[in-house]
């Protein structure tokens, strides 16, 4: 059986087109970032590629994807993908509630009849935590999720209700006391069209809690620095919620989120910022950033080529711990397909499917295969994948973390 790259990669080129800045309009922007090549595999195993140019307007000091994909590519991309599915109890899981938490008390949710909707559950371990935390029934807490293949996983779960929906989709008859987006509202290509939507679904006192990437508090990131096609911090965050009428009343900064509760302010005053001297005084050590990003990923690249020549020298049978867009990045600069006995990942999703032309199985199998290296083809869930890894008894030897 051929087992080539060019039998297994098979990559649908999406085009692209331009687009005023999401947050205010502007049409002026200069060019921050660019990725020749950017790749995306969804839960399907379909690979996407488009130019991944990442732009700062000049007003309000967005860095946003221009051109983009356009809606419809965007919404396909997420109907059938698996974002944030590998892991429900994780390390990753567990920060974002502890943000949750500081919050909101237990003394806030009390009132019996408190309606919550979370806006793009992913794995819903969110909602899961807050049933039991706060000890709510599964009649107060709505989940809506865009992904097909995470709302299967979902729907019928004991802690939540769930629709399989976009936010677009909404019924506006519904009214919610509490509104969460918790590392969503940056995958949002429209957010004053979503936060006019979502102001439509509160009532007199509710609130919204928004969980955001913290654009200065990145992480040196291989496949994309920046990591979203929006990318916020504090004052243009507050930018576009003051726009629509959304009062921040409270905002901190956890881990590498900018976290923060909003209510619906009618008699809002228009709050000026002074975003020419945001770019002075904050940007030089984002600029430093993406170029040290670039290197990291040159070494990183290097690192790949490096394991390849072990592996065909030593002709070693190795398993890739990790099927998504890592994964696709280290078979993009290799060649080792021959030698991959099977793909792991911890996703129930993508068990005994196909990807890459490899087989996807579930970790607890490992134990009984015999393979020379397992490499941790993930990023996001290093740590987790390693504690499981340990759980499992497989050699520290054996395990190669790149």
């Amino acid at each position: 059986m051929d087992i080539s790259k060019e039998n297994y990669l098979r990559i649908k080129k999406l085009k692209i087109k331009k687009r005023n800045c999401p947050v205010c309009d502007s049409k002026k922007f200069i060019n921050f970032y660019k990725n020749e090549k950017y790749s995306k595999i969804n839960a399907r195993g379909n690979i996407f590629e488009y130019k991944h140019i990442l732009v700062r307007c000049k007003y309000c000091n967005l860095i946003y994807s221009n051109p983009w994909l356009g809606y419809d590519n965007t919404n396909l991309i997420y109907k059938y993908s698996a974002i944030g599915s590998a892991l429900e109890v994780s390390k990753k899981s567990e920060r974002h509630f502890n943000c949750f938490k500081s919050f909101f008390t237990k003394k806030c949710f009390k009132e019996r009849n408190i309606k919550i909707l979370e806006i793009g559950t992913a794995t819903g371990s969110l909602l899961k935590n807050i049933h039991n935390h706060y000890n709510l029934k599964k009649k107060n807490l709505f989940g809506i999720e865009p992904s097909r293949k995470l709302y299967q996983n979902l729907k019928e779960n004991e802690y939540f209700q769930i629709e399989n929906k976009f936010i677009h989709e909404l019924s506006i008859t519904e009214k919610f006391d509490l509104i969460i987006m918790d590392n969503v509202f940056e995958h949002i290509e429209k957010p004053t069209e979503a936060l006019e939507i979502i102001k439509s679904l509160m009532k007199v006192n509710s609130k919204i809690y928004v969980s955001v990437p913290n654009l200065f508090k990145l992480k040196k990131n291989f496949r994309d620095p920046f990591g979203h096609s929006i990318n916020y911090y504090e004052n243009n965050i507050k930018f576009i919620f003051n726009s629509c009428n959304l009062k921040i009343v409270k905002l901190k900064k956890q881990y590498r989120y900018l976290n923060f509760v909003a209510k619906i302010d009618e008699k809002k005053k228009l709050f000026k910022y002074n975003f020419k001297n945001d770019y002075k005084t904050k940007f030089k050590k984002l600029k430093k950033f993406t170029h040290d990003s670039s290197l990291y990923k040159n070494k990183i690249i290097k690192k790949f080529k490096k394991l390849e020549k072990e592996i065909k020298v030593n002709n070693l049978k190795v398993i890739l711990f990790g099927a998504s867009n890592f994964a696709l990045e280290f078979l993009r600069h290799t060649n080792i397909f021959e030698n991959i006995i099977f793909l792991a990942d911890s996703n129930k999703i993508y068990h005994n499917k196909m990807r890459f032309g490899i087989k996807v199985i579930s970790p607890k199998n490992l134990k009984s295969l015999k393979f020379d290296k397992i490499i941790i083809t993930s990023d996001a869930f290093l740590h987790d994948i390693k504690k499981n890894l340990f759980r499992l008894n497989i050699s520290r030897e054996k395990i190669i973390s790149i």
